[in-house]
């Protein structure tokens, strides 16, 4: 995925697509984890926001919703 246009200066830095591949994998680990471990969980949505690389108050980061297939 490309940086959204508000991911700001902070972001630059990262190697292109990098970023995003990472932080995707853990939200879709997180929403996979919680499917194997409650049968009753039909949807799962994660939203992750990087604040340590943010300037200026800007959030860089996914949100991810996935349901049970």
């Amino acid at each position: 995925k490309k940086l959204p246009n508000n991911a700001g200066p902070a972001a630059e830095a990262l190697p292109e697509g990098v970023h995003f591949k990472l932080i995707g994998a853990v939200a879709d680990h997180v929403c996979e984890t919680l499917f194997v471990q409650d049968a009753r969980v039909l949807a799962v949505t994660v939203k992750i926001v990087k604040l340590a690389i943010a300037e200026h108050g800007e959030q860089i980061g996914i949100t991810l919703r996935r349901e049970r297939r």
